[in-house]
């Protein structure tokens, strides 16, 4: 899922200028049709003005959700991952193992989170280097620190879900 949702934001990144700003005002105009009470009875100045100014915040938080997804999906695949191995581990060596394997979880929620933040940093890079080859787009280090605190955003929220979910269903490891 995290390699097809790195698919995803190229073909995102790989549209020109025009056809994301289209995209940015489409949203932005439905935003403001939501949360400003009788915006179409605006004038066309003013709901134009209001759409301008809505336009960089929300192609910014799709930045950010772009980004926050994928560290997501490679937080899960790298934590599923560690922890497949280290019950394979643990089925080849003595008895007093599954101790050491609760131990290791929270080592393994910091290791995958390390490594989705990585991942998620390093294409944001090439996604930026990939934006300078598309017509109307450039590639900004300002649009990679974006990307990376969506990614830490979405890693917060993944950790704090898990570790909610952890309590619900298995309280003895909610610490984990």
């Amino acid at each position: 899922m995290a390699i097809l949702w790195m698919a995803v934001i190229f073909m995102f990144s790989n549209r020109p200028a025009d056809e994301s700003a289209r995209d940015s005002s489409f949203v932005g105009g439905i935003i403001l049709h939501v949360t400003v009470p009788d915006f179409e009875e605006l004038s066309p100045a003013v709901q134009e003005e209001m759409l301008e100014s809505i336009t960089y915040p929300v192609r910014k938080c799709a930045h950010m959700t772009e980004y926050a997804v994928l560290a997501a999906l490679w937080f899960g695949t790298l934590y599923l991952t560690h922890t497949a191995s280290a019950n394979a581990d643990s089925r080849t060596k003595s008895a007093g193992l599954p101790l050491f394997i609760e131990k290791a979880c929270s080592q393994h929620v910091a290791a995958a989170s390390r490594n989705a933040f990585l991942i998620s940093v390093l294409y944001a890079c090439t996604d930026e280097f990939h934006q300078v080859f598309v017509p109307g787009r450039s590639g900004e280090l300002k649009d990679v620190l974006i990307d990376a605190g969506g990614a830490v955003i979405g890693l917060l929220l993944t950790v704090i879900l898990r570790a909610a979910y952890l309590k619900i269903h298995s309280p003895e490891k909610a610490d984990l």
